[in-house]
């Protein structure tokens, strides 16, 4: 309430001296030419009419805008405290298990402290600079849900401890697709651009070698991940430098909506992006095949 209140007064002494500002300059220029006539008396008095309809409105949007940016950093204060406690008390990836020996419940607690997602830590308390900037990228995602953002969170590690995420950069899994599916250049605000050319899959033979089996489909996606973790090597997640990844996905001559295996672990990636990554993506598709997209859901 002291924050709301000391917020609300700077923005009303603001919108009263430039009102005052302009009041005082216009009663000034009221013997001064105006487009070939005389400024009235009258003249002013319209025109401070329409100085306090625009401060009101001005008003009313510094309000919102304030009160949104307060609702956000309340939820991030929140959403910390959260990590911190079920850091601190060993249950952010599972619910705290007893213990009969003291000396290794203590060290499972002093490795949980060192969690870290994409190479940054998550104790709040550690104060990284870059820890705020993960935790508001799960919080943006849930649109500042604190509770749903935790849940989200905590299912993205439980998926990477499970699926062996921190190992998957080193494996090889090329499956014949390097040229098709790999890392090139950097974008304007010096986020890596990642590339997938899905019209590699018009070559039958490489799309039975690489969708024709459960096996290799699992060895597909876990490419796709091995992609975004190596983009994700090359952020920096501080201010002024790329949190985020450019991704070019190329639809054209890409197979249409018959191929189920193709639709199908499209669609799987895409979801396990979607929960793992949040807000990690700025999509750009380029040379369509429209078909394909809207089946895929890409184009809205």
């Amino acid at each position: 309430m002291i924050e709301s209140s000391y917020q609300q007064q700077l923005m009303e002494e603001k919108i009263e001296k430039r009102h005052q500002d302009n009041e005082d300059r216009m009663i000034k220029k009221g013997q001064e030419e105006d487009n070939g006539k005389k400024v009235t008396f009258q003249d002013q008095e319209i025109y401070i009419e329409n100085l306090n309809q625009s401060a009101v409105q001005e008003n009313e949007e510094t309000a919102a805008s304030i009160e949104l940016e307060m609702r956000k950093q309340k939820a991030l204060n929140k959403f910390r405290s959260m990590v911190e406690g079920a850091i601190i008390d060993n249950y952010l990836l599972e619910k705290p298990k007893k213990s009969f020996l003291r000396r290794e419940s203590e060290r499972e607690k002093q490795q949980q402290r060192e969690i870290s997602l994409w190479g940054v830590p998550l104790l709040p308390s550690k104060g990284h600079a870059s820890t705020d900037v993960v935790l508001l990228k799960f919080l943006t995602a849930e649109d500042f849900k604190v509770n749903e953002a935790f849940k989200m969170l905590r299912n993205a590690l439980k998926w990477r401890n499970e699926c062996r995420i921190d190992a998957i950069p080193e494996e090889n899994l090329h499956l014949g697709l390097e040229k098709f599916v790999y890392i090139n250049s950097v974008g304007k605000q010096g986020q890596p651009v990642h590339y997938i050319l899905y019209g590699a899959f018009k070559d039958k033979e490489l799309y039975r070698k690489v969708l024709g089996t459960e096996e290799n489909r699992e060895k597909f996606l876990r490419l796709r991940i091995q992609l975004m973790e190596k983009s994700i090597e090359q952020l920096s997640f501080k201010a002024g430098g790329a949190d985020s990844i450019l991704q070019i996905t190329d639809l054209k001559h890409s197979p249409g909506p018959e191929r189920e295996e193709f639709r199908s672990v499209h669609k799987r990636a895409s979801t396990l992006i979607q929960a793992n990554y949040p807000e990690l993506i700025q999509k750009h598709v380029r040379r369509v095949n429209h078909l394909i997209a809207k089946e895929l859901h890409i184009l809205s």
